[in-house]
């Protein structure tokens, strides 16, 4: 809904807009370079991606592995959404589970 004044949007719709966008851009991590928890987050996946024994690492029952998922979520979720997606993951990854499973 679109409030008109002389025939055209008002200003006032026009900044609301504008802060929405801002505020979504930000929570995506698009404003001032890459977001720092979410770089965090992917950073320790990584680090436990090459320390965790391969043992543990292979018994993942899903494509992609739980690791390479939260990585995925994180990146197209941001850093709540995609850490909490992750743990969920992880939670359901044991018998008889299985199969695709993209975020």
């Amino acid at each position: 809904m679109l409030i008109l004044i002389r025939g055209e949007v008002s200003p006032l719709i026009l900044a609301t807009k504008r802060v929405l966008k801002i505020n979504r851009d930000k929570e995506m991590g698009k404003i001032g370079g890459k977001n720092f928890v979410s770089q965090t987050i992917i950073s320790l996946v990584r680090l436990y991606q090459r320390t965790a024994p391969k043992r543990l690492r292979a018994a993942c029952r899903f494509q992609p592995s739980c690791s390479e998922y939260m990585i995925l979520a994180v990146q197209k979720y941001g850093s709540m959404k995609g850490f909490f997606m992750g743990m969920w993951r992880t939670m359901r990854c044991r018998r008889p589970n299985g199969g695709e499973d993209y975020p």
